[in-house]
């Protein structure tokens, strides 16, 4: 995997340009995602009905940029950073798609136009990484941040977690080459579900249905998903809220604990840690399997950049 996220800018059925020229570009959009220490941005418009899926040469793409920010414990400080780029770079942008590290507590883009619930829309629960109340929604931090920059303004601003960009970024990459038009697509692949699971720090997943990420009202929670301990696998702790769910089996923090090491890459690749490893991913597999029964699994995250895992 690359040690740079891969941002999906929009909606998939959001077109992108893929050239130069002097025709005036239909829509301006942007992508933001926010890591747990940088923030990461990239803008590009669109001519006429030409996908994003068109890939092959990315450099092509007229305004296509791409920059980020350290926010040091505030993410606010990133997006604020991050947005004041978006719009030096063009001046009708009409939207914007954050991808974040989650739980949230909704994802329901129809909350964000409730007066009861908007406040939830977008907004980061209680997780081991501090983060103070003020910094927690995404959606509000950037209508602020886009009201205190242009007043009254219309751009629409979508929230996604993490893993469902990278469920669209890997449906791009696997799909994109060649594609003209977003109808090539839906015609073939409209009931296409890719499911992308995260193995890192946590444990997450993101699922795409044809051109579109599936969600739901909130966020998976792939890492609680329970799975049996393997017959060799003797470790029990109390750090953990269930012993038995992936994520106390399978990310780093539990790899290191388990092993007494610093760094999960003080492992040796014969170590019998990545037997034990693919054994609970094995596990996590088929259950996204037998729930959803998607068209493929991708497999990403920085620990499956272990050699033979």
């Amino acid at each position: 995997m690359k040690s740079e996220p891969l941002i999906v800018i929009s909606p998939l059925s959001m077109p992108a340009c893929t050239g130069g020229g002097s025709r005036e570009p239909k829509m301006e959009f942007a992508g933001i995602y926010v890591t747990r220490d940088k923030v990461y941005s990239l803008t590009a418009c669109s001519y006429d009905e030409v996908s994003i899926f068109k890939t092959e040469y990315p450099h092509q793409l007229h305004s296509y940029k791409k920059s980020y920010s350290t926010h040091n414990g505030s993410i606010s400080k990133g997006l604020s950073l991050e947005i004041k780029k978006i719009i030096e770079r063009t001046s009708s942008i009409e939207a914007i798609t954050i991808a974040g590290f989650g739980p949230f507590y909704s994802l329901l883009q129809e909350d964000s136009c409730n007066n009861e619930y908007y406040r939830f829309y977008g907004k980061i629960k209680n997780t081991s990484f501090p983060i103070s109340s003020s910094e927690k929604s995404l959606y509000l931090i950037s209508k602020r941040i886009l009201f205190n920059m242009l007043g009254d303004n219309n751009i629409q601003i979508s929230i996604l977690t993490d893993v469902a960009s990278s469920a669209l970024g890997e449906l791009c990459l696997k799909f994109g080459i060649g594609l003209q038009k977003p109808s090539d697509f839906r015609k073939t692949f409209h009931n296409h579900v890719l499911a992308f699971l995260k193995i890192s720090d946590g444990i997450g997943g993101g699922f795409t249905k044809g051109l579109n990420p599936w969600l739901g009202a909130l966020s998976p929670e792939m890492g609680d998903i329970i799975v049996c301990p393997h017959s060799q696998d003797m470790w029990t702790t109390s750090k953990y809220f269930n012993k038995n769910c992936i994520f106390s089996r399978a990310s780093t923090s539990a790899i290191q604990d388990r092993w007494g090491v610093k760094n999960y890459k003080e492992l040796d690749k014969d170590h019998v840690a990545w037997d034990l490893q693919a054994f609970y991913i094995a596990q996590l597999c088929v259950n996204v399997t037998m729930t959803i029964s998607p068209s493929e699994i991708v497999l990403g995250g920085r620990l499956m950049n272990i050699d033979g895992l």
